[in-house]
């Protein structure tokens, strides 16, 4: 487990464009979550300009127990599966 981790699988939601062959938009959801409405709406949410995710901030911390990627725009920023 990589140090700082919380739980072994922490690591995983970064894979995630990767996985999608960095193409389109894919959404991350921790377990458990409870979804109370459309995912669609979700994934087509506006990402800031030149964001290649969306994530959501409580205070000063960075929630990532849920987040919204754009595959191809992740590129540049997460490295590939093998790294």
């Amino acid at each position: 487990m990589a140090q700082g981790w919380t739980t072994p699988w922490t690591g995983y939601r970064w894979a995630v464009p990767a996985l999608a062959a960095w193409t389109g938009r894919a959404v991350y959801f921790d377990c458990p979550q409870v979804v109370v409405g459309d995912v669609a709406q979700l994934a087509a949410s506006p990402l800031p300009a030149g964001a290649s995710v969306l994530i959501r901030r409580r205070g000063g911390a960075v929630r990532t127990s849920v987040m919204v990627w754009d595959c191809a725009a992740a590129r540049r920023l997460v490295p590939a599966l093998e790294e």
